[in-house]
């Protein structure tokens, strides 16, 4: 194949179908895992979702996927503009206050306060031990489950292209 064969590169933000797709295709392979929630704290699994941008520093992202409705994303609430502005899908804001919180306004309470009593939990293998620990804490004795990490395996045309 010569260069001038090759498609034209894609450079901008996927469609909002891709991002769609994404879901689905989570929100199934959840459902075969028996995993009712599944909770991301990476950045690279919540852009691949979100298609929003960031690097944590000591404030936590917490996405929430469960087996239907919009995405939880829980955030500081100083940062829901720039979700806003940049995440493409359905995306529910959950905003939390920050150190000191206080009672009932934290990340643990917003997190806590999603997840009902008795749902099969999973977070990622790589999810911060003070996320898995207050999940724990709450009763839901959250399971590693790289199922993010599966899917990016298979690329999209769009990923291909891009």
């Amino acid at each position: 194949m010569t260069a001038d064969a090759r498609p034209a590169p894609i450079t901008g933000a996927p469609p909002l179908s891709e991002i769609t797709g994404r879901v689905d295709r989570l929100r199934t392979a959840m459902e075969l895992a028996g995993v009712d929630a599944l909770v991301l704290t990476n950045p690279d699994s919540v852009y691949y979702l979100t298609h929003f941008a960031n690097f944590v520093h000591e404030r936590p992202f917490i996405l929430v996927v469960t087996g239907q409705g919009p995405l939880r994303f829980i955030v500081p609430a100083l940062e829901i503009p720039h979700v806003r502005i940049r995440g493409l899908g359905a995306i529910d804001c959950i905003a939390y206050r920050e150190f000191p919180a206080p009672a009932g306004q934290g990340w643990d309470d917003r997190l806590t306060g999603l997840l009902a009593p008795g749902l099969k939990v999973a977070v990622e293998p790589d999810c911060p031990l003070f996320v898995a620990g207050r999940l724990s804490a709450a009763g839901h004795d959250p399971v590693p489950a790289a199922l993010v990490e599966d899917l990016r395996m298979v690329k999209s045309p769009w990923e291909i292209g891009r």
